[in-house]
């Protein structure tokens, strides 16, 4: 199953209840996502980097999700009469959405909502790791025959750096797009030595610099690497995760979205 981004942010709505019966705070949102596999800890995400808007938390949650078989279950979970107040009234709303991308709600006899659609059954692969991950991603590069997109907030870790020039040297298409701060600047790797297109960002606003707190790799457009882990040194012996999502239609939602990180940077120039 794979929404469109309109869609997205028209179910996120729906999925934060704000201002219903069915209204979800933080922790309770975490909580669902994790049902359906991510592995967020709320009070650790508040004391280390600020929890994110609900809204925005849950976006980004759809996004990482959608193209999946997690998507489908999440959809029919929010119309289950367990979970929900109203499900007839919550079904006929995300069936105003999802029509858009060919996708329906239908009430079973038992009274049981399944979502019906073409492409149901093109479900993504998905491989959580919560162990040698760095390993992990680096054998992923190693596996990359035309291209290796990255975005993450900090790269400090020399092997996976080393395997990203690596594949640099045999043609291989990389592209790195790092946050733009002191942590980068002291420690990062220094790839602007290297011919690899390499970009520091930092969204900007009025008042103060933003984070780019993205955590994503995009190979061969049908690949995505995504999760908690940053490229990092530390990031080895913190509890993280990642998840390897193999579904064409996922990894260039991806690549969309790291194309888009590169066009922003320039119209900020």
């Amino acid at each position: 199953m794979n929404l469109s981004l309109l869609s997205i942010d028209s179910l996120a709505v729906i999925v934060i209840g704000e201002g219903a019966s069915d209204y979800l705070s933080g922790p309770k949102l975490v909580e669902l996502f994790n049902s359906f596999g991510s592995n967020d800890d709320y009070w650790m995400l508040s004391r280390t980097q600020g929890f994110p808007s609900r809204l925005d938390y849950t976006k980004d949650k759809i996004t990482e999700i959608n193209g999946t078989e997690f998507l489908t279950k999440l959809i029919e979970s929010l119309v289950d009469d367990r979970r929900s107040s109203n499900p007839d009234f919550r079904a006929e709303l995300i069936n105003k959405i999802i029509k858009h991308d060919g996708y329906k709600l239908e009430k079973t006899e038992q009274g049981v909502y399944k979502l019906i659609g073409n492409d149901l059954t093109k479900t993504a692969k998905i491989k959580p790791v919560f162990e040698s991950i760095e390993q992990e991603i680096i054998d992923h590069i190693n596996s990359a025959n035309y291209l290796v997109w990255v975005a993450v907030a900090w790269i400090t870790s020399r092997k996976i750096a080393r395997a990203l020039y690596n594949q640099y040297k045999k043609g291989i298409n990389i592209r790195i797009i790092v946050n733009d701060d002191d942590l980068t600047c002291q420690s990062g790797i220094a790839f602007e030595n290297t011919n690899i297109e390499y970009f520091r960002i930092s969204p900007n606003n009025l008042d103060f610099k933003n984070i780019m707190h993205h955590k994503f790799c995009v190979i061969d457009l049908k690949k995505v690497i995504t999760g908690s882990f940053n490229w990092t040194n530390k990031a080895s012996f913190n509890n993280e995760n990642i998840s390897i999502i193999e579904h064409r239609e996922q990894a260039e939602a991806y690549a969309r979205e790291f194309l888009k990180l590169i066009e922003n940077e320039f119209k900020n120039i």
